[in-house]
């Protein structure tokens, strides 16, 4: 071999050499284990290749490796050694190496005469042989190969390796330069017209490509869910063994006992599956023989039902559900999706790109291959179509292209390819231990505009042999784009069509992202034109626009100026003055010689769809001016047109070389064609109802669009009015070309027909929505026009009552009925589309409006969507929403009300001190809710609630006085009566009444409003705060030992106080000694009452009663009468009324007739206890809103009642109910995920294991015995490294965390740690009384998870409105303790450091969380947070709460807060901070039932502070047995 020809490339020839080998070594590979061959990996040959270039792995395990050296001299001893070495380590780093071959570039010297003519021994030869039989003597089983240079050029001259040849050891053509150089050539050739690279924003296709060829992110991906399914199984199993071996000696359930069996088998398959599916993704390796995907689908509905079952039994409760859960979790997977992933990645080698004209798909290819030349991985050939001869093979199709010599045959091209493949892989071997999957560097022969190449039937048989090509050169992979109807014919089946991306039908990407680009690259000026780039609705008429308007300055632009037709229209007006220009034809664009040349076209194309070329020519001869005496312009004026993309050509090639090609024509620029098919018909008529729809054009659907928009835009005339197109398109068509029509033209002609859109959205929920998704939303950020938002806020508006309305704008989905009936609705506004995201840009009349009225949905989980979108924009422009509030707050929907008013509280709560904005929100409130004349007219607790938070903010910001915040304050004083429906006192409690049933009237009404109003709760004694009962923190047992102890010094005025609390007790004891005595009497044990209540209820209350029962003309009234009577009127007069909303259901026999209520309630389950139902019936929305009203107009008339408190008119709406904060659902993701996500913080072992024993003695010696973890370590974080935070490493402390780790034995640790402060001075009595063991101390120390204070509340708060709002009264959030020194009492308070709260969410239930409390809040300056994350003034991270892992099993929770500055307020404020820790160690719940008698526990808590510097412990409470 002459390696003096050895084509390096520009590389080293050591890497080259390398190389070249990797390609020979699989193609060897690939030959010799046809069936066996698993995979092919080349590794990195900077000093971490593991004694390999690459190694070939076996079905079986074995291992074949190849090193390459490049000893092309004498190969000396040293070299010797570095060939020994390479198999030793090669050897070390994978022991299951077979076979080892080693390559180098010369045949071995066998003379044995060397100079002198001496006999030489030591031939290389020899040493070589001495070489292999010492290592394979060392390592039995081992053969070691050489592949010297006549090995080498043997397996270069075989048939299958002769690319290989050619492209190292002949002058190549083929090389990574060329093909760049072939592209550049495209770009500026056929591309400069339809690739503009900085206008360019990759869309849906881009990234499908990027994952097809592969990519590390996608990849990685990919082998995260796999793994995260992997692990989902083994828990399966393990869940599935355990009580396998825990019914082995228990009473067992045979038929489960068999299933589980069985399904246990089938998730081994699966696990099996998923290793060969990982194993393929990291060596991008096809997975289709691989891969049974049978085994991926289990059902596992018998084994859930019999687990059901079988869960009540409490003596395997735990094994049981562990099972059903962890075969919930696989269930939920989607494994269609996984596979289809797995599958597009590793087993496609075609991709097929689908999209109608217009809709990117040149641009997106053509960026695709510029950004795979410049990323130097995947390896990327662009082919024109259209320059292809159909009749081409492979070799012609890649010659042609690359502008290859002849001399290539197929074979010799797909080798040489892959060579370049080789040599980017040898480039792009990382050295990062972090990369878990690589990526082989794909081939990707990329054929644009497959329709502009016929005959189709030939391409066919092209994409046909792909599959087979790449089953032979692996490295290689093709994406072809085209329009749909290239393939129409083939069956939907058909195996060309199996990997396919259809493009949407306004482009890859969205047109007001592409907006800005396309603005500023034709320099066009919009000066304050906005409302443009909602009224352009596809890239076409973004490209034209662009194109028409190109280095100007738009002003005072007219909005029908933007319509397609008259876009079009101005377009062919420069096209016209372009040609005369080009050809001096000597006529201006007057003569319209274009125009009336393409309706001349048009008409040939309305028969056919494609032309030959001759034939068009011949169209044109009629056409005025085109043939002059001096000149023939027809065939000028095809190529001019086709050089714009309004027709395209291809070429038809023949079967022989005698007959020519032919030229033919199809459309090009689609909607092009479509104005000139529409001016076809239009220009012809002068009355518009002339129009004729001719069967030719019933079919034309784009033409029929730009047909209705040029009717309605110059002769104000709407389709329907033609008998023609009625008679001819079906009722659905002629909607949707209406629709299309108004959406299109401006918005002058669209005003006509206000009226018409409002009798469409007036026939029933389906076309109200339709009208909302295909008129509405499509115009609504055009400003100010006729048919937008407005005009459906006025729609709505009008509307007696929230009922009318409701009944066919706010029901759900979906909602089915075998009859007639408004509310049938199958149509969804399309709200969830991305274009109708609420952005900065949006204006307060424009989608927002839509927004603000789905807020009257009874679905709440949507409308927690809604209100989250409407949040996050208010926050970008607050005043737009103002503008918004002021139009829609006077609504008559309630529920709606209540929404807009909690989005305005969290807005003004995100704005910094000083906006405006507060300001404008608190006056109004001020102004029109709590002036004196308008706080009587809200009674809805929550819009007082939302008001008065808004007032209270801005007060706190100084931007109002005193007075005007105590307007706000409650107890207001109001006058009037709630209307009360008599016929309603007739229900109860239990049964409810009307449409208001058992848990309506029960949960949400009756029973909680009787307990904060009507009953006798509350405490009004007289006791003052001086009054200290001592025995609350001296136990019986502490003061007889204080007393009766000579050596403890006490003052008089203490003994006394010490005797009265001993003599309390004494009595306490006496009373229940006497209660003993009468239960052990069989006499009768009643116990007179000696005070008989002065009033049935209370005071307030009876009163309140009797004036309401004489307003019903009743003796008397129950509170639970009156409640319903309230609510019952509330509801009616929202509109809601048996006969539409109830009906007359018989349970679905012939002839029923149901309401909407009854419908929902058929097709969703209703919440109970309580709750909100995730889609409610209009009977309950309008319940919860009933409830409100009653809440307010009580709140002003009755004392609050609770334990705590004294009974007093109430001053905090909080306590009432629990209102929705729309700033805290902006940033609460699924609570489960984020654990799931979240890394854990694990400083040492918390659950170690002690020794290998194993069983029920193991577990209790392990109980008892395992280490005490180092407090320290959990308590005081040093440079913490976690996702939370975001930022460099910052020293933390921990306020709480909560630690659960179980281990294999079958043991668990539960660890809680939290945190309190107390006055410096005061630390000595604390720490006196731990040590002393202290009674009420112990307790109440002795449980950290309970050692925090929350703010007052009905039950949930957030977060946010915890730091928003501190008028808010913080419980529970102080220790008070009385010691002894110095022989008189001492007082001292402990101050919690930590808060709990819960939030609830309609979508994840309830939300726990852990807070600085207010004082630790304070001390930092926290004033908000977001339940994660907590800042302070300055927006700088003060505190965080992560938690990870899983509820209820292994998990952590963790609040922490800024080390130094915490301790640095602390020392200013002479505060020291303490914790305690609680340390649970006992068997976990599987353990104790599989061991019933193991219940050892080893409980013990700690004091833990420091003391100069050093971290002390003191033990205070220990239970173990």
């Amino acid at each position: 071999m002459n390696w003096q020809r050895f084509q390096t490339y520009n590389e080293a020839p050591t890497r080259a050499f390398e190389t070249m080998c990797n390609q020979l070594f699989e193609l060897w590979c690939r030959k010799t284990y046809p069936e066996s061959l698993k995979t092919v990996t080349i590794v990195n040959g900077s000093g971490g290749d593991g004694g390999v270039e690459s190694f070939a792995t076996i079905k079986d395990g074995t291992i074949i490796g190849m090193q390459a050296k490049w000893f092309l001299e004498s190969i000396t001893s040293g070299q010797f050694v570095q060939i020994k070495n390479s198999i030793k380590t090669a050897l070390r780093v994978r022991p299951s190496i077979k076979k080892y071959i080693v390559c180098i570039p010369r045949d071995l010297s066998s003379d044995r005469i060397g100079k002198g003519k001496k006999v030489v021994e030591d031939t290389e030869l020899n040493r070589w042989q001495r070489l292999k039989n010492e290592l394979e003597g060392d390592y039995p089983g081992l053969e070691i190969e050489l592949w010297n240079e006549t090995q080498l050029l043997t397996n270069l001259q075989d048939s299958d390796a002769a690319g290989i040849y050619r492209y190292w050891f002949e002058k190549s053509e083929i090389s990574k330069e060329l093909i760049v150089y072939s592209y550049e050539k495209q770009k500026s050739g056929w591309l400069s017209q339809k690739y503009t690279p900085c206008l360019h924003i990759q869309g849906q296709m881009q990234k499908s490509i990027l994952k097809f060829v592969g990519t590390l992110d996608n990849r990685q991906s990919s082998i995260s869910t796999l793994n995260a399914l992997s692990q989902q199984c083994s828990k399966f199993l393990k869940a599935c063994d355990d009580y396998l071996q825990f019914v082995q000696e228990h009473s067992s359930q045979e038929k489960l006992i068999r299933v589980i069996q069985r399904t246990q088998e089938q998730v081994i398959k699966l696990s099996g599956e998923i290793k060969c599916a990982i194993d393929a993704l990291n060596n991008d390796q096809q997975v289709k023989s691989s891969i049974n995907e049978n085994d991926w689908y289990i059902d596992f509905a018998q084994l859930i039902k019999l687990l059901k079952e079988n869960e009540q039994l409490r003596k395997n409760y735990f094994h049981i559900s562990e099972i059903k859960k962890t075969a919930e979790a696989i269930q939920e997977n989607e494994i269609y999706t996984i596979i289809s992933d797995i599958r597009f990645q590793l087993d496609y080698k075609k991709y097929l790109i689908l999209g109608n004209p217009g809709t990117g798909k040149t641009h997106g290819i053509a960026n695709l291959v510029e950004s795979l030349l410049n990323d130097n991985l995947h390896i990327p050939v662009l082919i024109r179509a259209k320059d292809i001869n159909p009749n081409s093979n492979w070799a012609d199709i890649l010659k042609k292209s690359l502008g290859l010599a002849s001399v290539w045959n197929e074979t010799e091209l797909w080798q040489a390819l892959e060579a370049l493949s080789y040599r980017a892989e040898v480039n792009n071997v990382s050295t990062s231990d972090t990369v878990v999957a690589k990526i082989i560097p794909k081939i990707l022969i990329c054929i644009d505009g497959l329709d502009e190449s016929k005959p189709y039937d030939l391409w066919y048989d092209r994409l046909r042999e792909i599959e087979a090509i790449c089953y032979k050169y692996p490295r290689l992979r093709f994406c072809i784009t085209s329009r749909p109807y290239v393939f129409r014919e083939l069956a939907y089946d058909d195996s060309l069509l199996r990997n396919t991306l259809s493009l949407a039908s306004d482009g890859d990407v969205p047109v007001n992202e592409l907006f800005q680009e396309y603005i500023e690259y034709f320099h066009i000026n919009i000066e304050g034109c906005s409302w443009i780039k909602w009224s352009l609705k596809t890239p076409l008429a973004l490209r034209v626009f662009c194109e028409n308007y190109r280095h100007r300055s738009i002003s005072g632009i007219e909005k029908s100026s933007v319509t397609i037709t008259n876009l079009l229209l101005k377009k062919f007006h420069i096209i016209e003055k372009e040609f005369n220009s080009k050809y001096e034809t000597g006529y201006g664009d007057r003569e319209l010689i274009v125009q009336n040349s393409l309706l001349a076209i048009a008409r040939k194309f309305l028969t056919s769809t494609t032309v030959y070329r001759n034939d068009l020519i011949d169209s044109l001869t009629d056409v005025s001016g085109l043939i002059t005496t001096a000149h023939d312009y027809r065939r000028e004026l095809i190529d001019f047109i086709e050089d714009y993309g309004i027709l395209q050509s291809h070429t038809v090639y023949s079967n022989t070389i005698l007959e020519p090609p032919k030229i033919y024509y199809s459309i090009g620029i689609q909607p092009f064609f479509d104005y000139i098919l529409a001016l076809l018909i239009t220009n012809q008529i002068q009355d518009p109802s002339e129009v004729t729809l001719t069967d030719t054009l019933v079919d034309h659907k784009g033409a029929l669009q730009m047909v209705s928009i040029l009717l309605l835009e110059d002769y104000g005339y709407l389709i329907t009015e033609n008998k023609s197109f009625r008679d001819n398109l079906s009722n659905n068509e002629l909607f949707d070309l209406v629709c299309f029509s108004l959406s299109n033209v401006s918005p002058i002609p669209a005003s006509k027909y206000i009226p018409l859109v409002k009798r469409m959205m007036n026939y029933n929920s389906d076309c109200l929505k339709s009208v909302v998704n295909k008129i509405i939303l499509p115009v609504s950020r055009i400003e100010n026009h006729p048919l937008g938002a407005q005009m459906l806020h006025e729609y709505l508006m009008s509307f007696e009552t929230a009922g009318k309305r409701d009944i066919i704008w706010s029901v759900p989905s979906y909602l089915s009925y075998s009859g007639n009936a408004p509310w049938k609705c199958y149509t969804k506004i399309n709200l969830n589309d991305k274009r109708y995201e609420l952005c900065s840009e949006d204006k307060h009349n424009g989608i927002p409006l839509v927004y603000a009225w789905m807020l009257t949905t009874v679905n709440n989980i949507e409308r927690v969507g809604y209100r989250r979108e409407l949040m996050k924009w208010a926050f970008t422009q607050p005043f737009e929403f103002y503008k918004l509030f002021e139009q829609t707050w006077n609504t008559n929907d309630p529920q709606m009300k209540e929404d807009l008013f909690s989005i305005a509280m969290g807005t003004v709560f995100m704005l910094e001190k000083g906006h405006p904005c507060i300001k404008l929100f608190s006056d109004w409130m001020i102004n029109n809710i709590f002036a004196p004349d308008k706080i009587s007219l809200h009674y809805n607790c929550a819009i007082r609630y939302y008001s008065r938070a808004i007032v209270e903010r801005s007060y706190a910001f100084g931007n109002i006085n005193n007075e005007d915040v105590g307007k706000s304050r409650p107890p207001y004083h109001t006058s009037g009566t709630i209307p009360l429906n008599r016929e309603a006192t007739s229900g109860t409690r239990m049964g409810g009444f009307g449409p208001i049933d058992y848990d309506l009237a029960r949960y949400v009404l009756c029973d909680p409003i009787d307990r904060m109003f009507f009953s006798n709760r509350g405490s009004d004694s007289d006791k003052t705060a001086e009054d200290i009962d001592y025995t609350c923190y001296f136990s019986e047992k502490e003061i007889e030992e204080i007393l009766t102890n000579e050596e403890i010094f006490l003052t008089e005025k203490c003994r006394e106080k010490l005797r009265e609390s001993q003599l309390t007790y004494k009595k306490q004891r006496r009373i229940w000694e006497y209660l003993d005595d009468l239960i052990d009497d069989d006499a009768d044990t009643t116990i007179p009452n000696l005070k008989s209540p002065a009033y049935k209820y209370n005071k307030e209350a009876d009163s309140f009663l009797l004036e309401h029962a004489r307003i019903l003309e009743m003796e008397l009234l129950e509170p639970n009468q009156f409640v319903l009577s309230a609510a019952y009127a509330y509801i009616l007069q929202q509109g809601w009324n048996e006969e539409e909303f109830y009906g007359c259901p018989n349970g679905g026999k012939p002839g029923e007739v149901i309401g909407v209520d009854i419908a929902i309630l058929r097709q969703h389950h209703p919440a109970t206890h309580g709750s909100k139902s995730r889609i409610m019936t209009f009977c309950e929305k309008y319940t919860w809103c009933a409830r409100n009203e009653i809440l307010g107009y009580l709140s002003d008339r009755l004392p609050f009642r609770d334990f705590e408190r004294a009974p007093s008119l109430l001053n905090d709406y909080g306590l009432l109910d629990d209102f929705p904060n729309p700033a805290q659902e902006l940033y609460q993701n699924n609570p489960d995920n984020i654990m799931e996500k979240t890394s854990w913080f694990i400083p040492e072992e918390l659950s170690p294991l002690i020794n290998e024993s194993m069983g029920e003695d193991a577990i209790r010696h392990w109980i008892i015995n395992a280490p005490t973890p180092n407090f320290e370590k959990w308590i005081d974080i040093r440079d913490f490294n976690h996702e939370i935070v975001q930022e460099k490493k910052k020293n933390w402390i921990s306020l709480y965390s909560f630690n659960s780790v179980s281990n294999t034995l079958g043991g668990e640790s539960l660890m809680w740690i939290s945190s309190a402060i107390i006055a410096n001075e005061k630390f000595k009595y604390l720490k006196n009384d731990i040590i002393n063991r202290k009674d009420s101390l112990v307790y109440n120390l002795s449980n950290p998870e309970d050692l925090h204070s929350s703010t007052e509340t009905q039950c949930y708060i957030t977060p946010k409105e915890i730091c928003w709002m501190s008028w808010k009264n913080e419980c529970y959030n102080k220790i008070y303790n009385i010691s002894i020194d110095d022989g008189d009492f001492v007082e001292y308070t402990i101050e919690k450091a930590v808060e709990e709260c819960t939030a609830n969410y309609p979508e994840y239930g309830d939300v726990y969380y852990k807070l600085p409390s207010r004082i630790i809040r304070e001390l930092l300056g926290i004033c908000d947070g977001d339940g994660y994350k907590y800042y302070n003034g300055e927006k700088q991270l003060e505190a965080i709460w992560f938690e990870a892992g899983e509820k209820w099993h292994d998990s952590q929770s963790y609040l922490c807060v800024d080390r130094e500055n915490l301790l640095l307020q602390l020392e200013r404020r002479n505060f020291k901070i303490f914790w305690t820790v609680r340390l649970l160690r006992q068997a976990t719940s599987k353990a104790l039932e599989k061991y019933p008698k193991l219940h050892s526990r080893n409980d013990k808590c700690w004091l833990v502070w420091f003391e100069d510097r050093e971290l002390k412990t003191q033990l205070f409470s220990e239970q173990v047995d």
